[in-house]
């Protein structure tokens, strides 16, 4: 059984979401602000070759959520029946490294309650899925410079359409910082598509200047989120 005091996780000293979260939003109240933490996935090792499907998928919510949940999360990890030091979806389904030997209602009880934390500290999901063998067949030359090089990027484009959509359908204003699971390959187009948006259509997408960042998962639990849901 999983237990959480949501009085003590509130109260915890640290949070990574609240040290990233004063460092950007100077001069704002960084508890309303919104971020949205984007997790790539690809099968299991990330960027074999040989995978077949790339997902990238996202949840945004406000900062204070964020962080209310990353406190939550770090206090579930250290408990004595569990102490896992990161979590990875393929990792726990598969009862791999932190996960060797956990029984599978364990694991279960575990992603059950993740879903659940984000669930209800999150404000709205989006993901997006390529079948790499069909994409690199149709788009190629100046197709695929325009839906992206790689499939990341393409899968991102697709994220960032939707949260166009939620912020047209549900008359959002605010400003997004948007937060990515460190990577290497593709990370440079990312940068690039988005520093268009910034040019062309910010308000559209809730870009502002430097408003997108990179981070380690292992670091930052909001992402173990995004990587869940995909």
């Amino acid at each position: 059984m999983i237990k959480c005091d949501g009085d003590r996780a509130a109260d915890s000293s640290y949070s990574a979401v609240e040290h990233l979260a004063r460092a950007i939003f100077v001069g704002r109240d960084w508890r309303k602000c919104i971020m949205a933490m984007f997790s790539a996935h690809f099968d299991d090792s990330g960027t074999d070759s040989k995978c077949r499907i790339a997902v990238a998928s996202c949840y945004v919510g406000k900062v204070e959520q964020w962080d209310l949940l990353t406190k939550a999360w770090d206090e579930i990890r250290k408990q004595q029946n569990l102490q896992f030091e990161y979590f990875g979806t393929s990792d726990c389904f598969l009862g791999r490294n932190d996960f060797d030997g956990w029984s599978p209602r364990k694991k279960d009880d575990l992603i059950r309650y993740l879903i659940c934390l984000i669930h209800i500290r999150t404000r709205i999901g989006f993901s997006a899925a390529v079948i790499k063998d069909a994409y690199d067949s149709v788009l190629t030359g100046w197709k695929r410079r325009i839906a992206g090089e790689t499939h990341f990027a393409f899968a991102v484009k697709d994220c960032l359409r939707q949260i166009k959509r939620w912020r047209d359908e549900y008359k959002v204003s605010e400003p997004i910082e948007y937060v990515f699971d460190l990577m290497g390959e593709g990370k440079e187009e990312i940068e690039a598509i988005l520093a268009d948006l910034q040019k062309c259509d910010p308000e559209s997408f809730g870009i502002y200047e430097n408003g997108y960042s990179f981070k380690n998962k292992r670091l930052f639990p909001p992402l173990h989120g995004a990587c869940q849901r995909v």
